[in-house]
């Protein structure tokens, strides 16, 4: 049986009341009244994830420092946010872990979410820390669906972002369930992030070959169809070595061109070399026989 997930909001002025003056117990016993509510439904079957609010909490602290800045440095908004943030994880933490205990029930509990739906990180770990991680990938967008990405050494189309995990399709109709934590904490490569990209096509020819003429070659090898008018579609000679002469032929495209653009362009490059019989390196193997 599937376990259902329930994402609960709270704002924080359900913690600290407007009646209330916005003591640590008046925001502990209002924690765990809530979190009384919250156990039911851990009993009934449900995963939970809970978001908080901090407003109360962050106002309060900023009129604190306020008042006492001529003896201690003020912080600024964004670190008294994380500090009431921490301030509210922990008390949820404290609160469901001892009513949890009390109902004889042991599972983790992690500590997630900030201001406006920011995840700010106090304990994060196992689904929740997926959790969080799939928030900051929706929020920020490193990548959308349909984009081809590398994660986690994992390359495909993106086929569906959740708050838990990614499906990626790879080019052979391979798909990969990745975790969102393991992609937020790794480098991310989006291949389709911009409209066009550049083809770069190495080639190697024997020291032998006449540089003017191979340039002049590789040059006409530009000429393919499908290239981005207006681009810097060039030639270079990229490194020279005692077996070979390297070149690099360079075009743009769009991006979802890609891959046919490089096949002309191999194809273009492969054409022109044969037909100037232009020598390419040839592997040696020398064997002596002792």
């Amino acid at each position: 049986m599937t376990t259902k997930t329930i994402m609960v909001a709270l704002g924080g002025n359900a913690i600290k009341r407007a009646d209330d003056e916005g003591t640590a117990a008046e925001q502990f016993a209002n924690v765990y009244k809530t979190s009384r509510e919250l156990v039911k439904l851990i009993k009934a079957g449900y995963r939970l994830v809970v978001t908080h609010g901090n407003g109360p909490q962050a106002g309060n602290l900023l009129i604190q420092q306020e008042e006492g800045k001529r003896l201690v440095p003020d912080m600024p908004l964004d670190v008294v946010g994380a500090m009431t943030q921490g301030q509210l994880g922990y008390m949820f933490t404290q609160a469901l872990g001892n009513l949890l205990r009390a109902e004889g029930i042991t599972t983790s509990v992690a500590a997630i979410l900030g201001a406006a739906g920011l995840a700010v990180g106090l304990a994060f770990q196992g689904t929740l820390s997926s959790f969080a991680a799939g928030l900051m990938i929706i929020l920020f967008r490193p990548f959308k669906i349909g984009d081809f990405v590398t994660v986690d050494g994992n390359s495909g189309t993106v086929r569906t972002i959740d708050f838990f995990q990614t499906d990626l399709v790879t080019p052979d109709n391979r798909r990969i369930i990745v975790p969102n934590s393991k992609i937020y904490g790794s480098t991310i490569e989006n291949v389709s992030a911009f409209e066009k990209r550049r083809v770069d096509v190495s080639v190697s020819v024997s020291p032998s070959a006449d540089i003017e003429e191979t340039r002049k070659q590789l040059e006409s090898a530009l000429q393919i169809e499908g290239i981005l008018e207006g681009e810097p579609h060039c030639v270079v000679l990229s490194d020279l070595s005692a077996t070979s002469v390297d070149w690099s032929v360079r075009v743009w495209c769009a991006t979802g061109d890609y891959w046919t653009i490089r096949e002309r362009l191999v194809n273009s490059v492969k054409h022109k070399i044969d037909a100037a019989k232009i020598e390419t390196p040839v592997q040696r193997v020398q064997v002596t026989n002792r």
